[in-house]
């Protein structure tokens, strides 16, 4: 098994705004990932996404790792052999009903998993002239509007979801993650 260090969960999370959702928000990262103060950050943007989408009490399990964990997560479930920025991994309840029913009940609230890779927010940051910090908000509401049933495989569906990221990341006083000075940086998770 690959080793994590646990970085917050939501009752380490001390917050002034009344609004905070309750619900466990839990983020870890992997061994080889070093520690960051932006990573102390993620509870707040969940927060913010969840409350942007109505959906306050959700929960949800972040992992921020490192290039070969997202190597093997982009091969095993999308059979791609590289690595990616963001995957979202949206929670399916059971069809059978009564197998799982005390697991779910646990459960009710939780909307799925999403995995994040450091290195490669990184490099993107710098190529596209953002800041680490700027492009790590922006992945993570990009991650949770996933688990949240939002998608980007046709144009109206993208503009959705971009139109929602927008402002959830202009609450929290970031730019447009979509207006760069560079050329179109197309990366795999577009």
């Amino acid at each position: 098994m690959i080793g994590m260090k646990q970085v917050m969960t939501r009752a380490d999370n001390e917050q002034t705004d009344s609004s905070s959702t309750s619900a466990p928000i839990e983020v870890v990262r992997s061994d080889a990932v070093s520690e960051s103060a932006v990573h102390m950050q993620i509870i707040e943007w969940v927060e913010k996404t969840l409350r942007h989408a109505d959906k306050p009490n959700a929960s949800v399990s972040i992992k921020i790792v490192d290039l070969d964990e997202m190597i093997l997560l982009n091969t095993t479930f999308r059979q791609k052999n590289m690595p990616t920025n963001v995957l979202s991994f949206p929670f399916e309840k059971a069809t059978s009903s009564g197998a799982f029913v005390e697991v779910e009940a646990e459960m009710e609230n939780f909307i799925g998993d999403i995995a994040i890779c450091d290195a490669v927010v990184k490099t993107e940051a710098d190529a596209q002239s953002k800041s680490y910090e700027q492009h790590f908000a922006h992945l993570t509401v990009h991650g949770v509007l996933h688990l949240l049933g939002f998608d980007h495989i046709d144009e109206s569906e993208a503009a959705e979801m971009e139109n929602n990221e927008i402002a959830i990341l202009a609450m929290m006083g970031f730019a447009n993650p979509y207006v760069t000075d560079l050329k179109d940086v197309k990366n795999d998770h577009e």
